[in-house]
């Protein structure tokens, strides 16, 4: 039986700008993408495993700064296996310029670095690995010829490794992997286990989403050892699996340091009002903080201008102080609740004096809808926040 390492996605010098916004931040996640392929190397050494396999997206571009690959190639020379690499949609430029061409990266390179070829890789007598690289970033044509190549069953333990889009995960599009072409190789015995990349989550096409030890499926995304964005599920996941002709286990291990939290959906909504108490919602959230850890926040906002203020000072002291990232996103809309300049809480800030007046004659005007006005009132409330 040979017990492998199944992984892909890490997007090693992926720049992380939109996602955390935060340099300090930025520099923790890129350095624990490379750091990911310790967590790696110590569940080979663990586990007396035979080799890893990385299928896809090993690093993010294919202009990735020296320093960047010297450190990813130094940490996969620490691994005493080899590790064997399929060229993703993120190495290539365009259909001429792949990293794991450069010559920087081939300078570089451990021996035990093995960029799969087309076909077949031989691993050992009893191993081999049947590789369909990509040769652009988006050449979906070459993977489907490349798939009516696999041979004939043989007494070798053959593994597919591929990345890209399978039609179960991904309903729609001409250029998706079938997954019928794959369960067809796997019950004619062509090959005995799909190893995908593409995907962020770790998912089993051939079950559900849910995630356990010990999983008998065929057909497996790894997901990202590091997650990257807040619609990912199973996040941080590598796949450990041990295989023969007869039988298969697949124990999903956790790796990740990170998390990236999604409070609602962009059809989904939380609805946040006047009626709730935004400390007791911000004291929930805070028990989940983590400088590595990124939220991102779908609401519906129906708030009057006090509460509103308080609920953006909210967000942004977690997102200074409590978190990687903590944000709304840029599409939430606002619902603002309309001012009563006739309520009882006309001057809910205690002033008195020309201050009072000054307030009250913006808030009238804002009452009206007199944006510049209602920006007014924001940090008027936010400094009241503040003492």
């Amino acid at each position: 039986m040979v017990h492998f390492i199944h992984t892909s996605d890490l997007q090693i010098g992926m720049p992380f700008i939109k996602q955390l916004g935060k340099s300090g931040s930025i520099q923790s996640m890129k350095s624990d993408r490379i750091e990911a392929i310790s967590s790696i190397r110590n569940l080979v050494d663990s586990g007396n495993l035979d080799f890893v396999l990385v299928c896809g997206d090993l690093f993010d571009s294919s202009i990735i700064d020296e320093p960047t690959i010297i450190q990813t190639c130094n940490k996969i020379n620490e691994i005493q296996k080899n590790v064997y690499v399929l060229a993703g949609n993120h190495e290539w430029k365009d259909t001429n310029t792949n990293i794991l061409e450069n010559e920087i990266f081939l300078k570089h390179k451990p021996k035990n670095l093995i960029v799969l070829q087309p076909g077949i890789n031989e691993v050992n007598a009893d191993v081999e690995i049947f590789a369909v690289p990509l040769t652009g970033t988006h050449n979906q044509m070459e993977v489907f010829e490349l798939l009516n190549q696999v041979p004939s069953p043989s007494n070798k333990v053959r593994i597919l490794a591929l990345h890209g889009q399978v039609d179960r995960v991904i309903p729609m599009g001409a250029t998706l992997i079938k997954i019928e072409t794959l369960l067809n190789l796997l019950n004619e015995g062509r090959v005995h286990y799909v190893a995908l990349g593409d995907r962020h989550s770790t998912r089993d096409c051939e079950g559900t989403d849910e995630i356990k030890m010990g999983m008998n499926g065929r057909i497996y995304y790894s997901g990202a050892p590091e997650p990257t964005d807040y619609d990912e599920i199973n996040q941080g996941y590598v796949l450990k699996v041990s295989l023969d002709l007869e039988a298969i286990n697949v124990d999903p291990v956790k790796v990740g340091k990170w998390k990236f939290i999604r409070v609602g959906t962009p059809s989904d909504r939380i609805v946040i009002d006047d009626k709730q108490d935004l400390k007791k919602l911000f004291d929930s959230w805070k028990s989940e903080s983590s400088l590595k850890t990124a939220v991102k926040i779908y609401c519906a906002k129906y708030l009057d201008i006090a509460k509103l203020s308080e609920f953006e000072a909210n967000v942004s002291e977690f997102h200074d102080s409590y978190f990687a990232s903590f944000k709304e996103s840029e599409n939430n809309p606002v619902n603002k609740v309309p001012l009563d300049v006739d309520s009882a809480e006309i001057n809910p800030l205690n002033l008195s004096g020309f201050m009072l007046e000054t307030y009250q004659e913006i808030r009238e005007k804002a009452s009206s809808g007199n944006e510049i006005a209602l920006e007014a009132l924001k940090i008027l409330h936010r400094l009241e926040l503040q003492k």
